[in-house]
């Protein structure tokens, strides 16, 4: 998929950047300094590093795309780049887990093109995983061709996110959505790394992950995943799931999708 009529790849371009943020995690001990952003929420050191080093690659080999990343302010030229090539990062999806120690986070890369994500790619460090999608292409962990369940509500596992930066409607909708899923599926899991979860879910771990507060940074590339494995994906009253406009996020195995949308 060249873009522009340039040498590079983006599908070289991904694979450059997954092989150099795992070489980052290599021997990493720490999160780095942590710092406070939006009530609760925080950032650290590592996130500011990993994104450096994702723009730059970006930059070197698409110098003419708009990048959009999470641990920077939003550049208008990033949110006018639907009509083209627009690259959605989040240098760590679940910081807090991962500067509690907790291996449940990941590095999440997707690149659109007309505001449509062409492809994603999902590294878990934790778990030493490396997922990617292509629209049209199918879904993958490492080499292996990747697939959602096909468990149906009453056996499934429901990932659900919940965090510091919620505001008090965000909160309350979230805690009444685990109460309502806590009596219809196996268990609600509520880990807080959407990128995490949607691998989990294209690979057949989870049936479904859900967000009342959505952004495009840990979702844009896991969507592809599991619509690619052949889940489906929408927003919370069911209509078409976009990176760039929608606030509320539903993956799932697409067999349980239609009675999520009724809990939800």
């Amino acid at each position: 998929m060249n873009t522009s009529g340039e040498t590079v790849s983006v599908e070289h371009t991904l694979r450059e950047i997954l092989r150099r943020v795992q070489s980052c995690f290599d021997g990493l001990t720490n999160s780095g300094r942590v710092m406070r952003k939006e009530r609760l929420d925080i950032v650290t050191e590592r996130d500011i590093e990993l994104q450096r080093e994702i723009v730059q690659i970006i930059k070197r080999n698409h110098p003419n795309h708009a990048i959009w990343a999470e641990e920077s302010a939003v550049a208008e030229s990033a949110i006018s780049s639907t009509g083209g090539h627009l690259w959605i990062v989040d240098p760590i999806d679940g910081t807090i887990n991962f500067a509690a120690g907790l291996p449940l986070f990941a590095v999440s890369v997707a690149y659109l093109r007309d505001g449509v994500t062409e492809l994603g790619g999902i590294l878990t460090p934790g778990f030493q995983k490396c997922y990617w999608a292509k629209r049209g292409g199918g879904a993958f962990c490492g080499q292996e061709r990747i697939h959602v369940s096909k468990r149906k509500l009453a056996d499934s596992v429901v990932g659900i996110d919940l965090t510091s930066h919620f505001d008090d409607k965000a909160i309350s909708s979230t805690v009444k959505l685990i109460s309502d899923l806590a009596v219809c599926t196996r268990g609600v899991r509520v880990i807080t790394a959407s990128a995490l979860e949607l691998a989990w879910v294209a690979q057949g771990l989870i049936e479904a992950n859900l967000c009342v507060k959505a952004d495009p940074f840990g979702n844009a590339a896991g969507a592809l995943l599991v619509e690619e494995a052949g889940g489906t994906v929408s927003d919370l009253d069911g209509e078409p799931w976009n990176p760039l406009d929608t606030a509320t996020i539903m993956a799932s195995n697409s067999l349980i999708h239609a009675k999520l949308l009724v809990v939800c």
